[in-house]
């Protein structure tokens, strides 16, 4: 199957997507993490769509699948993985996904925006899984500040990123009406 286009955008499949994480990347730990970052994506977008939001589902599973593209490489070249996957995808032709992979890390996009973006879920959904397992922010900082902040001024990033992924994790489950702890992969 070709890639899809949606809009005038090239987007690509499930499998296409889990092709190039394989072709980029390798580490089946990785691959497990984006799938599961997928799953929560899905499901999130799937429900603010219900509830009037205009979500791309696909360009979501297609983000939220490739957001770690180029991590592997990142561990080795010090780079930062959402630049260099965002460079990539965007190389590739997928520019919708590629602006989106962009900003999992952190947002360069107001959050207090009354509409929930495409960015927005795929960074959330990101926060909430550490490994492949889902998990509270608090949960997920605390893993990353031990595993990645080696001085005060990464502590510091470490707590701005924090503050906002709790302002885009009180915008959506507002708009769901849920607690984040009733954040979950439900089926459609």
């Amino acid at each position: 199957m070709g890639k899809k286009q949606h809009g005038g955008m090239r987007v690509p499949s499930k499998g296409e997507c889990l092709d190039l994480l394989k072709r980029y990347n390798g580490m089946g730990n990785i691959i497990r993490h984006c799938i599961k970052v997928a799953e929560i994506a899905l499901s999130i977008s799937t429900e603010l769509n219900r509830r009037g939001e205009n979500l791309n589902l696909n360009v979501v599973e297609a983000a939220a699948l490739l957001h770690d593209i180029t991590k592997a490489e990142s561990f080795d070249s010090g780079e930062d993985h959402s630049l260099t996957g965002y460079r990539l995808l965007r190389n590739l032709g997928y520019k919708r996904v590629a602006e989106i992979v962009r900003e999992h890390v952190f947002l360069l996009k107001d959050p207090d925006l009354p509409w929930v973006t495409e960015e927005e879920v795929v960074n959330y959904s990101d926060k909430r899984v550490r490994h492949d397992q889902i998990v509270t922010l608090r949960e997920r900082f605390d893993d990353v500040r031990a595993r990645y902040c080696r001085d005060e001024g990464q502590r510091e990033w470490m707590d701005r990123l924090e503050t906002l992924c709790y302002r885009i994790e009180n915008k959506i489950c507002s708009k769901l009406d849920i607690e984040p702890e009733e954040v979950t992969v439900t089926q459609s």
